[in-house]
């Protein structure tokens, strides 16, 4: 059967799709990586342009904490991201098997996310001003753990700047991102500033920690409960192991007030450097995911291959699909209202 091809890409499977574009696995027959492409009805749609600042934006960014965009184009007038292909899951699945991490892990973790935020905080444009990115997107999903111990963030898809470092703004009325990890401010359509990212990088820290979200949304999909004037129940309650570091990082990343909050993510993450110690953090994460690795069994769906052919297939597949459902989590409200 003919391969089918994207220009000078293989693609060997869709990872998956929304509304206005799908992520492939794809090879140049040399390596694989993850191709995110606008769908090609929608090309001459003002998507087009949405994807392009997107994708000059990502290819902006290098940072070992950050998933990288090796190039954008086009390619028979149809948008495309190439991006690298992370050999490991994301932390919303690790945490959907293991529940928690141990808590000097989830510190390293989310310290390595807050160390991709302050690079990405303080990236500035081709005048060499700040552009003033926020992320507002910051979740166990959008954060890829590796086998070999790495942690990077993803998704800058409803990232916003302001070359002149003001406070960025959506239009009124439109909240972005994933309801159980917003900042106050952000979940009510307020101007914002990057300690937003900082508020639901605390979030993350504590579902780590805890295994549960601290605004996890109903059924209905409204948060319940904001924090109020005495912020969130110590996750130490719920995991009484915990040291008291931790739950003075959460307390002030969680404070419903922003003024309250860290002043910045090297700050935050330098509170959690604390909890890790002098410990090779990356390679206990490294030893912990190679166990939860091994502990999962194969796909009973896999085409027949060889032994050899098929465990490279499996993690590759699982690897490239986490950026997939991480990067490519598309749909057309998340591009509307910009």
């Amino acid at each position: 059967m003919r391969a089918s091809r994207f220009g000078r890409f293989e693609i060997l499977q869709r990872l998956g799709a929304g509304a206005v574009g799908e992520v492939l696995l794809v090879t140049d027959g040399r390596r694989e990586f993850a191709l995110k492409r606008l769908l090609p009805h929608l090309c001459d749609d003002a998507s087009a342009a949405t994807f392009d600042n997107e994708a000059a934006l990502s290819e902006r960014l290098r940072h070992r904490n950050i998933v990288a965009v090796l190039e954008h184009g086009r390619i028979d007038e149809v948008p495309y991201l190439l991006m690298e292909r992370i050999d490991g899951t994301s932390l919303h699945r690790l945490l959907a098997t293991d529940r928690r991490l141990p808590p000097s892990l989830a510190a390293f973790v989310v310290g390595e996310v807050c160390r991709a935020l302050a690079y990405a905080h303080a990236v500035a444009g081709d005048d060499g001003r700040p552009l003033g990115l926020i992320h507002r997107d910051v979740s166990p999903a959008n954060v890829l753990v590796g086998r070999d111990g790495s942690v990077k963030l993803c998704d800058f898809g409803i990232a916003k700047t302001s070359a002149l470092g003001g406070a960025v703004k959506t239009r009124s009325g439109v909240v972005k991102g994933k309801l159980g990890y917003l900042s106050p401010e952000q979940a009510a359509g307020e101007p914002l500033d990057a300690r937003t990212d900082l508020f639901s990088a605390g979030a993350v820290l504590y579902e780590a920690l805890t295994g549960v979200c601290p605004f996890a949304p109903d059924e209905e999909g409204t948060v319940v409960a904001r924090p109020g004037a005495g912020g969130v129940e110590r996750p130490s309650r719920r995991a009484p192991e915990l040291p008291a570091a931790l739950d003075r990082v959460c307390a002030r990343a969680l404070a419903p007030s922003r003024e309250e909050r860290f002043g910045s993510a090297a700050e935050m993450a330098a509170a959690l450097d604390v909890v890790v110690g002098s410990s090779d953090a990356q390679a206990e994460l490294a030893a912990y995911m190679s166990h939860a690795f091994a502990a999962r069994q194969p796909r009973t769906n896999e085409p027949t291959q060889t032994v050899a052919a098929g465990r490279r297939r499996r993690w590759t597949t699982a690897s490239v699909a986490v950026v997939a459902v991480a990067v490519g989590a598309w749909s057309l409200a998340r591009w509307s209202g910009e």
